[in-house]
């Protein structure tokens, strides 16, 4: 149990390979390239997961391991020296920058349609006519971003986040399944493990976090049913 909830916290270590998905309105040759970007993401991000993770614990064992809060550097500093610390902190910044952008290009992406639809204010889904990106919706959510990182400690919401994406991905799959099958690119058995996947991490997760998150999603819910009734004109467009 404690190997399925890491996995389930950090589950949304894997979210990179999901933009691709997001950007297909923008992709060339979807069908063919598509499945290369995600199955060859998941497949280098394993990869370099599973090497720096036996690497750690071959300097460090598993003792010492459990006992940092930050491994890599402290396998870093022991296997190298003290240069190494600068190799990890460079590594991390280029990370978390990589990491920025990449949920900024796809956010918007999200963003983008939800406006279209009235589910968040129409003017965040403006393209700009000369980059042909919805710049407004990057910066607003550049700026929130920026100013809840400043602002509060985002780090017990890590779980919460998780519970949140368990949810997503759980109905992106329901709704690969409502697909026709000439539209699928693989049998419908893939979105069933999926399904069974994200309620078993679901399981798996602290249940304060799945609490927390199923009770936002409540209120989120019932607010936009309030709107709708407010604004039947949103719910027609």
């Amino acid at each position: 149990m404690g190997v399925a909830s890491g996995a389930a916290i950090f589950f949304w270590t894997w979210d990179g390979f999901m933009r691709m998905a997001i950007m297909a309105g923008e992709v060339k040759e979807p069908r063919r390239t598509i499945p290369v970007a995600i199955i060859g993401g998941v497949t280098i991000a394993a990869i370099m997961f599973i090497g720096a993770a036996a690497v750690t614990l071959g300097v460090l064992g598993a003792d010492e391991v459990g006992a940092q809060d930050t491994p890599l550097l402290a396998a870093a500093l022991k296997a190298i020296g003290p240069w190494g610390k600068w190799v990890i902190l460079a590594g991390a910044i280029v990370a978390a920058l990589a990491e920025i952008l990449g949920d900024m290009l796809s956010a918007s992406r999200v963003v983008l349609p939800m406006a279209e639809a009235h589910e968040l204010p129409s003017w965040l889904g403006k393209i700009h006519q000369r980059s042909r990106t919805p710049r407004r919706a990057v910066i607003g959510l550049g700026l929130l971003s920026a100013s809840a990182a400043l602002i509060f400690d985002l780090r017990p919401l890590i779980e919460v986040g998780g519970s949140f994406m368990l949810v997503w991905y759980f109905i992106t799959h329901y709704a690969a399944l409502n697909l026709p099958i000439r539209k699928r690119h693989y049998p419908a058995i893939f979105s069933w493990y999926g399904i069974v996947g994200c309620i078993g991490l679901t399981i798996a997760m602290p249940h304060a976090a799945v609490l927390a998150a199923v009770g936002t999603l409540t209120i989120l819910t019932l607010a936009r049913l309030a709107l709708h009734r407010l604004h039947p004109q949103r719910r027609s467009a």
